[in-house]
């Protein structure tokens, strides 16, 4: 195999616009593709859009967002995925483990929301020591017209 790069994405290109949003998809099917406006919004804020690059290619993210609360601060993991004909070769361990490995010092929790079909990806969570909340259930308020 050849060597993975972990790294954070700090500059919008047309190429890393194309190499997410062919990851996109595999993700999630309602993901709409990104456009280089979009990513480097997302490359600008809060926390960090990390990416594994295999020959030079992205074949794989995750984002961590920094959330710095009056009594606390936490990092929330969101859309991690690593590319199907990549799965298997440890990359989303090595994504995993370097995304939370530079959470803010301060940080009480890294925290994260999960499909149930995600069985794979919940093996993973659990080896990194994630636990499952049960006191918690997940919220949402869709915004009309967006």
């Amino acid at each position: 195999m050849a060597e993975v790069v972990i790294e954070i994405l700090t500059e919008a290109t047309p190429e890393a616009v194309e190499q997410i949003n062919h990851l996109l998809p595999q993700l999630s099917l309602e993901a709409k593709n990104l456009d280089l406006e979009r990513l480097d919004q997302i490359v600008q804020m809060a926390g960090s859009l990390y990416v594994a690059r295999v020959d030079g290619v992205i074949r794989g993210m995750v984002q961590r967002v920094d959330v710095y609360q009056p009594r606390r601060i936490k990092s929330w993991i969101e859309d991690y995925v690593v590319d199907k004909a990549f799965r298997g070769q440890g990359i989303a361990t090595q994504l995993m483990r370097t995304a939370i490995g530079e959470a803010p010092f301060e940080a009480e929790s890294v925290n994260l929301t999960s499909k149930t079909v995600r069985k794979d990806a919940h093996k993973l969570y659990a080896k990194l020591g994630f636990v499952q909340r049960d006191e918690t259930t997940v919220w949402r308020l869709m915004l009309p017209g967006r």
